[in-house]
């Protein structure tokens, strides 16, 4: 059976691994476009483009600059509108990825694991670690599945790492957390030495 120390560093170690893949894992997601957008982007096109080759039956003459420059001014906000409806997605109202979230995210976990590892470990903090990383492993989940929908293999598998990483981290922050009497503490030095 493993000790508390070694599981408290097991802890320090989860938090600290998922938070730094999910930073890696979400600016590889803003690196690349998505699926459905790229594919609406290119339906748009499809349709906006068709009439530049059209004639008009009066004159029988092309008008492929007057089409093709109302088919480019009429493209672009369609196609953005296409992006920003796939890259808006919200969970109750508030955009998971938006860059403010993702950074307290990354914060979070860190300074979590700091304090699991400099303070004296009671069991709030290791109920607090444990409800911060299934808190985060939920979304996780949430974004493995979104990353399969948008057939992003690498995204979905870089999610579900980060998932499981959450998840144990619950799951060592519980055992502590259990094994850890009312005053019980365990002390950084302790940890460190």
């Amino acid at each position: 059976m493993p000790t508390s120390l070694s599981l408290r560093a097991l802890l320090i170690t989860l938090l600290t691994a998922s938070a730094a893949l999910f930073a890696v894992g979400v600016a590889i997601e803003r690196s690349q476009p998505t699926h459905s957008a790229a594919r609406e982007a290119t339906e748009t096109h499809a349709t906006t483009a068709a009439p530049a080759t059209e004639t008009h039956a009066a004159g029988g003459e092309t008008s492929g600059e007057a089409t093709a420059g109302e088919a480019s001014s009429t493209e672009a906000p369609a196609s953005q509108s296409a992006v920003t409806e796939v890259t808006s997605e919200r969970v109750f109202g508030i955009n998971p990825e938006s860059t403010g979230l993702v950074i307290a995210a990354v914060l979070v976990s860190l300074l979590l694991a700091l304090a699991l590892w400099r303070l004296p470990t009671a069991r709030p903090l290791l109920l607090l670690a444990a409800l911060i990383a299934l808190a985060f492993g939920i979304f996780d989940i949430r974004e493995a599945i979104h990353q399969v929908s948008e057939s992003r293999t690498n995204l979905s598998v870089v999610a579900a790492i980060v998932a499981a990483l959450h998840l144990a981290a619950t799951a060592v922050a519980f055992a502590l957390a259990r094994r850890a009497r009312p005053g019980d503490v365990t002390s950084a030095a302790e940890v460190s030495g």
